[in-house]
């Protein structure tokens, strides 16, 4: 959800959106588990790259999960039912692949998202509408850059469901734009603790 922050700090959307996008994304989740009290998500950090998840996830009796962030070539967070990921993860332990199953009991970015999509996107009907800005507005959610009048409802309900493609964006942003010869050339990673440092 630092998009939401990112679409203020870039004066696509006033602040009072902003709050309602994340408040509402919030209650998602909430209105998810009380819908659907015996739907069991999770998810896990995964050391390897897209193709050789896709080959493992194939091997799977329980087939219900997907990538949910592209956090670098070789660095994944998978997404979906709870037994699902259990047994992924016993079968990347017979590999000696890196795994490590996040402390979280809900599936965001997965197909489980998909169940309030609909109350999410009827709770944002009244938003403010975005407007594009002199700022270069990089979207994880396509990994490119994109235009601030793309950030309507529809963009943060996708934003829940689908894959984060954080990898591929910090590629997009770091390229030569404008005759540079790099784009974004120096990074800050705010945050409470180097979650990113990897």
């Amino acid at each position: 959800s630092g998009e939401i922050g990112a679409a203020y700090a870039a004066g696509v959307l006033p602040l009072d959106a902003c709050m309602a996008i994340s408040y509402y994304r919030g209650m998602a989740t909430i209105k998810l588990r009380k819908k659907f009290p015996q739907l069991k998500g999770a998810m896990m950090a995964v050391g390897c790259t897209k193709e050789e998840i896709a080959l493992i996830i194939l091997d799977l009796a329980a087939k219900d999960v997907r990538i949910a962030c592209f956090n670098s070539p070789t660095s994944l967070t998978i997404s979906g039912d709870e037994p699902a990921i259990d047994e992924l993860q016993a079968l990347l332990e017979q590999k000696h692949i890196f795994n490590r199953k996040l402390q979280v009991d809900v599936a965001y970015h997965s197909h489980h998202m998909k169940l309030v999509a609909d109350d999410y996107q009827d709770s944002l009907r009244l938003l403010d509408p975005p407007k594009s800005t002199h700022v270069k507005f990089y979207s994880s959610l396509v990994g490119h850059l994109v235009k601030g009048s793309r950030l309507e409802p529809s963009y943060w309900v996708d934003n829940l469901t689908l894959p984060v493609r954080f990898s591929e964006t910090l590629t997009s942003t770091c390229e030569p734009a404008d005759g540079h010869k790099t784009g974004v050339n120096i990074l800050i990673e705010i945050g409470p603790h180097s979650a990113l440092a990897g």
